[in-house]
């Protein structure tokens, strides 16, 4: 069997994962597991069973497509409470936020009802669909440095990968609009 490119994938699989955003949308505040293990004598084994679709999304996000397996969990930590950070998160990053947000209910349950109910999975299912609106044919990720609404964005073709977007995009890549900033030219 011919091996595939990771990059020809990466669009099946965003689709993939992008269906569980309706269900997110309408559901996210209201979404509470049902716990088993509460009545009856006291016991140490308690359970939260999710609804069908908590649970295939998180199925999803266990496959090794979404999984990084060298996570730092206090980076993931940090990036999935912050709006920023998951508004910014590359592909790479977002494996990253969801690794956490799988292993983090292995260790205590009901941890996916929080991130559900906190909106975070909302959030990244949204970054998830406007990364998904920047890949080209190939499934490669088209950066674009200014979304004025006057003009159409433009793609990114410089060597100057670091510097920041003067015009508030928030990509950390050359705007090719500003003709000074590391000696990059208009285009």
């Amino acid at each position: 069997m011919p091996r595939t490119n990771s990059n020809e994938r990466q669009p099946a699989k965003l689709d993939q994962i992008l269906r569980f955003l309706p269900w997110f949308e309408a559901h996210s505040q209201d979404m509470k597991p049902t716990w088993l293990g509460l009545e009856g004598p006291p016991s140490l084994s308690v359970m939260a069973v999710y609804p069908k679709e908590v649970e295939d999304f998180f199925q999803l996000a266990s496959e090794p497509f979404w999984c990084d397996y060298r996570y730092d969990v206090r980076a993931a930590e940090v990036m999935v409470f912050s709006d920023a950070a998951i508004g910014e998160a590359t592909i790479d990053q977002i494996k990253t936020i969801l690794t956490y947000c799988v292993r983090c209910e292995w260790f205590g349950e009901g941890h996916w009802q929080g991130m559900v109910r906190k909106g975070r999975i909302l959030a990244i299912l949204l970054r998830i669909s406007e990364l998904r609106g920047n890949l080209d044919e190939g499934g490669r990720l088209m950066e674009y440095c200014c979304r004025s609404p006057l003009s159409k964005p433009t793609p990114l073709r410089s060597k100057f990968g670091t510097a920041g977007c003067k015009h508030g995009s928030g990509f950390r890549s050359v705007c090719r609009l500003q003709p000074n900033i590391r000696g990059n030219r208009k285009p």
